[in-house]
């Protein structure tokens, strides 16, 4: 009775595994974390031109005028009966 006690306390120990550490050196001291040589002051690469428009006729050329709401709104369906057969179509492909 005694050696089945033995067994069973050493069945979850794996002898190929030592639990003390091993001869494990610690790893080389890493060199102080320099940073790189010092980067000259982010300047402006050429005395550029300050970002101006470059020429006065584009900006003076207006807007398209918005359309009043009625137009719009006339446009909105347009655009919905213009996609609501091509869904039906594609749903009643589903049915067949």
């Amino acid at each position: 009775m005694g050696r089945a006690q033995e067994r069973k306390s050493g069945i979850g120990r794996s002898p190929s595994l030592p639990r003390s550490p091993g001869p494990h050196t610690p790893n080389t001291p890493n060199t102080p974390h320099t940073p790189n040589t010092p980067n000259t002051p982010h300047t402006p690469q050429s005395p550029h031109t300050p970002h101006t428009p470059q020429s006065p006729h584009t900006l003076s050329v207006p807007a398209a005028p918005l359309p009043p709401s009625s137009s719009a709104e006339a446009a909105t369906r347009v655009m919905l009966v213009k996609v609501r057969p091509w869904r039906d179509r594609f749903s009643s492909n589903n049915g067949n």
